[in-house]
């Protein structure tokens, strides 16, 4: 249920009880205990003074409510209230403690679920091996590795009265084979226990412990930190995120990271320096929180396959003092140091002193030490020194490779594609193979990558991608289409395409034709005008535009007005050339001389049980006519008359008819009017 909110209700006059309905969705109550789906107010002495009404969303279903409490009842008209509200998919606790981690094989495996929010929490687990347990109060998950390595999953869960959360947790299984042989690409050089905590990374490139290089991909790996007394896995992790300064970091190259306070970074690897902020967001996700190193600590970097929880196929871990007892240093069976003393607030910092890739794994009490102030980003002895620069001298450049062709290359759609060639090089193997990837599709415009990819002898890897541009297809007009003639003032948009096609390679394109400009007006005669076809397939093939003639010819009454000898703006529908009060188009419809004064359009006869109504009407020319009457004017013309075609059809002339159209009437007295529409 939601938080419930309050009102109260005041009554007089009353004469019985009140009944309080919510709409669904809610409910009441009178205590702000017990909830109900309605209420009974029964006053006193026919009054309610300021009862309280808790009213709350009852939460059975997800949605939006919205309605009215209704007030009916004591004799008087009914009272509402409105209210809304909306009911949400219930949340559970966030779970906040990493989701992956590793253990050796037959090993015992612990991993504490924590969970967010002010609420009590109950744990869980689903999908565990067999003989793992969840405790329910605390949220630990344990149980002991089979003798098998690999990958196991499980589900975690946490569980409050607003709702429930599950995650999955992934959990690497390692065997002490494969720590053994683990490559020791990168390592922890040094950290400090100061304002900021610092750590420092050195990037050894190594594949396979016999050579240094190539440069290493350190995206997903992770970084952390463990407790004080380093019996549990108690510190922060934080993963290095899929950033291309992490794709290809360079062997020699020093990582200085900073925690909590906020440096300045240098994100530029030109140097074979990095100094960067755990806390910025685009180069790394913290997986667990914590992260505050101490004077017993120990630091690890792990790869990305190994999960953030756990030692085991950890890369490399060094850790500042002695601890008695079980300690994760003790037990992680993969390269590590550890110094002698512990950290103190004179010695900050502990360091390796390795000058060589074996040095990063020794118990010797000289491998690591302890020191007042050691340069984050230099060396930590001549030796160290010495071993970075050697790090830095080493060929770290992949093969040359060289495109024949160009790039980018651009094709015709439905052309034919083969790559022009490649070659790659290098200073160590000479002439190196390729490797090829990625397709075109001639049929399909579009932008195609293809990457090629060349190794040389040290492992060192080079890249290099060339564009592919399959252009969009340009259709031919083989018929264009037949437009249809236009009267003078029509925009373009009246004139009809019909036929026409258009073809690509000899295949005919589907696609409409249409007017560029459709609310043109062409003047009279012929008209070069523009049009677009617009292929159905437009993400293969282009809009193309062209020219095509149409004709604009004058309205039928100026050609009718210019065989009467007018010409030019006495030829128009408008004109009045004869001044008798009727247009051009008035007498082109009724058969009149726009040339001469006189004639009636239409004449009505009179008569004692008909009006009868004559007039010339045009064969052709799509004129219009309607005739209409009406009894009395101030009626209006409300009815419609068919007219007949009239027996005498002498002195009417050419391409004219004469009709008559008949109003019985028993008074002898009614109206007709004929209207004409002229195009």
């Amino acid at each position: 249920p939601s938080i419930r909110q309050t009102y109260t209700v005041t009554g007089s006059s009353l004469t019985g009880s009140i009944t309080v309905t919510p709409p669904p969705g809610f409910e009441l109550s009178l205590n702000d205990e017990t909830y109900a789906s309605a209420l009974m107010l029964n006053p006193s002495g026919g009054s309610l003074a300021d009862v309280a009404v808790y009213v709350r969303l009852s939460g059975g279903a997800v949605g939006s409510f919205a309605g009215a409490l209704v007030h009916a009842g004591g004799g008087l008209s009914s009272q509402s209230v409105a209210v809304t509200g909306q009911v949400t998919p219930a949340v559970g606790p966030p779970i906040l403690s990493a989701l992956s981690g590793s253990v050796y094989t037959n090993s015992l495996f612990q991993h504490n679920i924590v969970a967010g929010g002010d609420l009590p929490v109950t744990y869980g687990a689903t999908s565990l091996p067999t003989g793992w347990s969840a405790n329910a109060t605390n949220g630990l998950v344990s149980g002991t590795t089979s003798s098998s390595a690999g990958t196991l999953a499980f589900n975690v869960l946490a569980a409050n009265t607003e709702g429930s959360t599950t995650s999955s947790y992934g959990l690497k299984v390692v065997s002490f084979a494969e720590q053994t042989n683990l490559p020791t690409s990168v390592v922890v050089n040094k950290f400090m226990n100061g304002s900021p905590d610092m750590v420092e990374l050195l990037v050894i490139g190594d594949t396979n412990d016999l050579a240094d290089g190539p440069p290493v991909d350190m995206r997903g790996m992770i970084l952390k930190d463990f407790s004080s007394s380093r019996t549990a896995d108690g510190g922060g992790k934080f993963r290095f995120l899929n950033h291309d300064l992490w794709a290809r970091v360079r062997a020699g190259t020093l990582i200085v990271l900073s925690a909590g306070t906020q440096a300045s970074e240098d994100i530029d690897p030109a140097d074979f320096l990095l100094r960067v902020n755990l806390g910025n967001p685009s180069l790394f996700k913290q997986e667990a929180p914590g992260f505050d190193l101490d004077n017993l600590d120990m630091v690890m970097i792990k790869p990305a396959v190994m999960g953030a929880e756990g030692f085991a196929g950890g890369i490399h871990a060094l850790a500042a003092g002695r601890v008695s007892g079980v300690t994760v240093y003790g037990n992680f069976s993969g390269k590590k140091l550890r110094s002698d003393r512990a950290l103190t607030t004179s010695r900050t910092t502990v360091y390796a002193a390795a000058s060589s890739l074996a040095g990063f794994s020794s118990t010797s009490s000289s491998a690591a030490d302890t020191a007042s102030s050691l340069v984050f980003g230099q060396g930590n002895t001549t030796g160290n020194t010495s071993y970075i620069s050697s790090l830095r001298g080493i060929d770290q450049a992949g093969p040359t490779i060289t495109l024949a062709g160009a790039n980018p290359l651009t094709l015709a759609l439905g052309e034919s594609y083969t790559d022009p060639g490649v070659t790659a090089t290098d200073t160590n193997g000479g002439t190196r193979p390729v490797v090829q990837s990625g397709s075109v599709n001639t049929a399909v415009a579009g932008v195609y990558l293809r990457t090629y990819t060349s190794t040389d002898s040290l492992g060192n890897v080079s890249t290099l991608t060339r564009t592919v541009t399959v252009e969009k297809g340009t259709p031919v007009i083989g018929t264009p289409p037949i437009a249809s003639n236009l009267t003078v003032g029509q925009a373009l948009l009246a004139s009809m395409l019909s036929g026409g096609n258009a073809t690509y390679g000899g295949v005919t394109v589907p696609g409409t034709f249409a007017w560029a400009l459709p609310s043109s007006q062409p003047g009279v005669g012929t008209n070069s005008q523009l049009v677009t076809f617009t292929p159905a397939d437009t993400a293969n093939y282009q809009v193309v535009t062209f020219s095509l003639n149409v004709t604009v010819v004058n309205p039928p009454v100026v050609a009718w007005a210019e065989s009467f000898q007018l010409s030019g703006s006495s030829a128009q529908p408008n004109a009045d050339p004869d001044g008798d009060g009727l247009n051009n188009a008035l007498e082109y419809a009724f058969g009149l001389n726009p040339a001469a004064a006189g004639g009636e359009p239409a004449m009505l006869s009179p008569g004692a049980s008909q009006v009868k109504l004559t007039f010339l009407q045009k064969d052709t020319g799509g004129i219009t006519y309607a005739v209409k009457a009406a009894t009395s004017l101030a009626g209006g013309f409300t009815n419609n008359i068919t007219p007949q075609e009239s027996l005498d059809q002498s002195g009417v002339p050419a391409g004219y008819k004469r009709y008559e159209a008949t109003l019985p009437t028993s008074t002898g007295r009614g109206f007709l009017k004929v209207e004409a529409t002229v195009p």
